[in-house]
């Protein structure tokens, strides 16, 4: 779950010596992944451990570029809920 950025040869990047760059992440999910099944293997997780004391602390953040449904995994829609929505319902629900 880690990619690997090379700056193209003639970028800023580049010009000033960066070469790589490694990013990993705890999960990778693919642009057709319901709402559903999102919460169920990432955030819920999380929630459940924070709850039981397991956790003190945690993060859920998406990334990408503009347009790319960050905010919609976020909040999702009335139909579609997102990972907040979902989070406090499984609190108080």
């Amino acid at each position: 779950n880690s990619v690997f950025i090379n700056p193209p040869e003639g970028s800023m990047g580049y010009k000033t010596g960066d070469r790589a760059t490694t990013f990993s992440f705890s999960r990778v999910m693919a642009a057709e992944t319901g709402q559903e099944y999102m919460f169920k293997n990432s955030a819920k997780e999380l929630v459940n451990k924070m709850v039981s004391g397991e956790k003190d602390s945690g993060v859920v953040m998406t990334y990408g570029i503009t347009s790319s449904g960050k905010t919609y995994t976020m909040e999702g829609t009335p139909s579609q809920p997102g990972l907040i929505i979902r989070s406090v319902e499984h609190l108080f629900w």
